[in-house]
């Protein structure tokens, strides 16, 4: 219990950086964004997920307890199962192309999701 309390500080100090570098900025929704601008948003969303996940896996002492087995189980199937969309998607988008409606759904509901990821051990 004392790593998920340390694990959702550390999610906190960086939910409030994130927050206290975009203060100047002007908030967009991805349903506002470009192709483009989603494409490079979701990847660097993902990018800073997954670089949470190392470092929240190399904090968290071993052997874990089976909470934070299944939490890590958990984050690492999300990040699997996305990142071949994000990869088609940045693809086409790199090269010009237009990515399809379910393809734009699809990246707008990942955004989202790798979002909720960063935030979710708040509680």
């Amino acid at each position: 219990m004392k790593n998920g309390k340390l694990c959702g500080l550390a999610v906190i100090i960086v939910a409030l950086a994130l927050v206290a570098g975009c203060a100047n900025q002007q908030v967009m929704t991805p349903d506002k964004m470009s192709a483009k601008d989603k494409g490079t948003f979701v990847l660097t969303l993902y990018n800073n997920a997954f670089t949470n996940y190392n470092a929240q896996f190399a904090a968290t002492p071993k052997p874990m307890a089976k909470d934070m087995v299944n939490y890590f189980q958990g984050y690492k199937n999300a990040m699997e199962a996305t990142w071949p969309v994000i990869s088609a998607y940045t693809a086409i988008v790199n090269v010009g192309g237009t990515p399809t409606p379910e393809q734009e759904q699809q990246i707008i509901q990942i955004i989202y999701q790798l979002q909720a990821i960063l935030i979710a051990k708040l509680s």
